[in-house]
């Protein structure tokens, strides 16, 4: 029984190094078209499309391209000329509401206004990235794509204890609905810099 499980977990051990490889790999594709194509980099919505892309790791991508670039991000997986699409927003952007409005581009669609799937004809990709650029244009300003940082609370140092972290760790699992606290520290000297003396500068 005793090897059965360690073969399994081995098993698992080794799909999820496959999973996290293949979404670097997505991930630094689809970082590439945004700053090399300006139809793409330019636009308010990020719309990167690649073949075959993995389709149970694009919706982790999306999000790491809103956390990247702070801004709306849809990412598709182009196979057999049908696109499928996972796509992650910003606080001020109803994501969904954007695609009802381009919703005669899709074969089928939902979510909700932070997080929404999607599928359509591949060929009509560039159609919607002017759709629902379109439509956040009217709405997103720079104002809204620009990053903020929420802070939960203060911290001192000293009040950093194993305690504190333990009772962190209890608030998990960290998603959407449930973000992970960020604290802050206040007049905080940086006395030196590792990175900085390590290299002479």
């Amino acid at each position: 029984m005793g090897e059965e499980v360690r073969a399994l977990a081995q098993q698992l051990d080794g799909e999820n190094v496959r999973r996290q490889e293949e979404e670097a790999g997505i991930l630094a594709a689809a970082k590439k078209i945004v700053q090399t194509d300006p139809d793409v980099g330019a636009r308010t919505v990020l719309v990167v499309a690649g073949e075959s892309w993995h389709r149970g790791v694009i919706g982790i991508v999306a999000s790491k391209l809103v956390d990247a670039f702070h801004r709306p991000a849809i990412v598709l997986s182009i196979e057999d000329g049908v696109a499928h699409g996972s796509c992650r927003s910003v606080p001020h952007f109803d994501m969904l509401g954007a695609l009802e409005r381009c919703a005669s581009l899709f074969v089928r669609f939902g979510g909700h206004k932070q997080a929404a799937g999607l599928t359509m004809e591949a060929s009509r990709v560039n159609e919607l990235r002017r759709a629902v650029n379109d439509v956040a244009d009217e709405t997103l300003g720079p104002e809204e794509l620009m990053p903020r940082l929420r802070i939960d609370g203060g911290l001192t140092f000293r009040g950093i204890t194993g305690d504190v972290a333990a009772g962190v760790a209890q608030l998990a699992p960290f998603g959407a609905g449930n973000p992970r606290p960020v604290f802050s520290a206040r007049r905080v000297e940086i006395v030196t810099d590792r990175a900085s003396s390590r290299s002479g500068t």
